[in-house]
């Protein structure tokens, strides 16, 4: 019984894959002249029931849509608990947003409209108990990320703390969990974060938080003792590529981490879109689905602000194949 409601899920899964942007849809994204037409041509995709009850709002539409994309998921999904390790994402980064809102006296208006709607908690829940100190009967991590993000100087550093308490909570989700996928996908993102943030740790002079390794990933703390070790992981671990050297090669050569975060959205991509394919009895597709409609949406977000700001289709195309998978 619980196999064929995987294969119902992934199947519905893969299927609203395919309403997302076609080949032909970027397309007439990237030719359009202005931002008006931009939005014209989102009116034949699947934003289109969501530009009509928000009269076009690009930010209040593609927020519902994942917040839409969200409760199907939920409802479809076997066992829901394991989505989960997508939703906490969006909680930490609240969090984070709080944190430094509040620090700059941001009203609760300006900070929760900075905040996303796809977590476990709501942003004014989640804002509520930050301001009550009642964070730890939701979630110890958050509780745990919260008192270190308030403790640090910067903001490059709140955003190390809480991602590190972050990880934390994933491998815990993915233990008790016993999923196989689940466990992989973790240690993928323990991985990549490891790699990325010890790299530009190197970069931070003035950073003071010493320990920012996170345990449960396959890389021990001997793949990060200086930057060509670190990158010499990074290109074993990935797979020797052409996206990865030349990844590389930019970080070299200009300092630039743009290709390196791309080409790890790739692989992350890439590690889901196999999943999927290898086996349809598993939540893999509904995590595909979910990277996907994420993706897709940043690359509207991303044209609809180029159009407005009159950045022409050469340079715009350019920012696409630099930021994007």
């Amino acid at each position: 019984m619980q196999a064929s409601k995987y294969m119902y899920a992934g199947v519905r899964a893969q299927a609203l894959s395919h309403n997302l942007l076609t080949e032909i849809d970027l397309e007439r994204l990237l030719t359009a002249n202005n931002a008006d037409e931009a939005l014209l041509v989102l009116q034949d995709t699947f934003l289109a029931p969501y530009l009509a009850k928000y009269e076009s709002d690009l930010a209040h539409a593609t927020d519902d849509s994942v917040s839409e994309a969200k409760h199907l998921l939920a409802s479809i999904a076997p066992d829901p608990k394991l989505l989960d390790l997508l939703w906490i994402k969006y909680d930490f980064y609240n969090l984070r947003t709080i944190v430094k809102g509040l620090r700059a006296e941001q009203t609760h208006d300006e900070i929760l409209t900075n905040c996303f709607s796809t977590g476990t908690l709501s942003p004014s829940v989640l804002l509520k108990a930050v301001e009550s100190g009642t964070l730890s009967t939701y979630m110890p991590s958050l509780s745990e990320a919260h008192s270190q993000a308030v403790s640090v100087a910067t903001a490059y550093e709140i955003d190390i703390v809480v991602e590190v308490q972050y990880f934390k909570a994933l491998l815990e989700l993915s233990k008790n969990s016993h999923n196989k996928f689940a466990m992989d996908y973790v240690e993928m993102h323990i991985d990549l974060f490891n790699i990325k943030t010890h790299l530009r740790s190197l970069h931070l002079k003035d950073l003071r938080i010493r320990e920012i390794f996170v345990e449960g990933g396959t890389l021990g703390k001997r793949s990060f003792t200086s930057e060509d070790t670190i990158l010499e992981t990074l290109l074993t671990y990935a797979g020797k590529s052409e996206k990865w050297n030349e990844a590389i090669t930019e970080y070299r050569d200009n300092g630039s981490f743009t290709l390196i975060d791309k080409a790890a959205e790739e692989h992350i991509g890439n590690f889901l879109k196999t999943e999927s394919q290898k086996d349809l009895f598993s939540v893999a597709p509904l995590f595909a689905y979910f990277f996907a409609q994420k993706n897709h949406i940043q690359i509207i977000r991303a044209i609809v602000r180029a159009k407005q700001a009159g950045i022409p289709e050469a340079e715009l195309r350019f920012i696409l194949r630099q930021l994007y998978v």
